[in-house]
């Protein structure tokens, strides 16, 4: 099968964001990795304990700023206004600083979680990494680093390795080893949610939004050409490891900023071989 360009494959949906989120995704939640000033978390954190989908915790990777107290703060929501509205609170009442050993975590829990497997093969994961470059393209140069530079991160890493994987999704407890990947599996049995890690710290909450709202069309996109309008993903084999020449080929077109292509078929008529 030749090789066919992401651009000419897959079709893009203009802003399908609806109060429930999408057709296909129930509920967004985000990891938030920051600092918040001493003086501040007390009253932020009171405010936000009493709310059912909020969480704190602790994360040893983060930078300590002077006066400062690390948290990973997780709030997830069927409604974007929702987490609009604490990414808001967290940044103008929280004061919260990010840097770049900060992350910026999205959760998807979808209506029917078996769907999650779609991101497990290799085009469709390499779909949502050459959208990733595509929007990163677009920005300021100086904003072009902070973005790129994930790409190769240990905790998020975009390489797409099958052992990895294939481990994630037989994991069914929480897998320090593997999970470090831009789209991890193993959330599926740890949090009931899919796990995307690339997003780097956001400087400010509109851009935490605007992150958010790029990332579930990006993942709408895909579970839309897959399931509704019939397209079908090339299985691989687990066995499967890619030649020197093609990962270097990879590297050259992610910090080329090109569109990176993958293998995709067409079904005929819905209903063919499950994912």
């Amino acid at each position: 099968m030749k090789m066919t360009n992401v651009e000419e494959v897959f079709t893009r949906i203009d802003n399908p964001i609806v109060e429930e989120i999408t057709k296909h995704i129930e509920s967004i939640g985000i990891e938030l990795e920051c600092n918040i000033p001493n003086d501040e978390y007390d009253d932020f954190e009171a405010k936000w304990n009493e709310h059912a989908n909020f969480e704190k915790h602790y994360d040893g990777s983060i930078n300590t700023i002077r006066f400062c107290t690390t948290r990973e703060y997780c709030f997830w929501s069927k409604s974007l206004k929702d987490v609009e509205k604490f990414l808001k609170d967290a940044y103008e009442n929280g004061h919260i600083q990010t840097d770049r050993s900060c992350g910026f975590h999205i959760h998807f829990k979808f209506k029917d979680m078996s769907i999650s497997k779609i991101f497990s093969y290799r085009d469709t994961f390499k779909y949502v990494i050459s959208e990733y470059v595509r929007m990163v393209s677009k920005k300021d140069e100086e904003e072009v680093t902070k973005w790129m530079v994930r790409l190769h991160n240990h905790y998020c890493n975009s390489k797409y390795c099958m052992t990895k994987i294939k481990r994630q999704l037989e994991t069914r407890r929480k897998d320090w080893k593997s999970r470090y990947c831009a789209i991890n599996h193993n959330s599926v049995y740890v949090n009931k949610t899919l796990e995307f890690r690339l997003p780097p710290y956001q400087s400010s909450w509109q851009e935490a939004v605007k992150t958010l709202k790029w990332s579930i069309n990006t993942f709408e996109n895909v579970i839309t050409n897959v399931i509704d309008k019939g397209y079908i993903v090339q299985k691989e084999n687990m066995k499967y490891r890619p030649k020197k020449e093609e990962r270097l080929i990879e590297k050259r077109l992610i910090q080329e900023k090109q569109p990176i292509k993958i293998k995709i078929g067409v079904k005929k008529k819905l209903g063919g071989e499950k994912l």
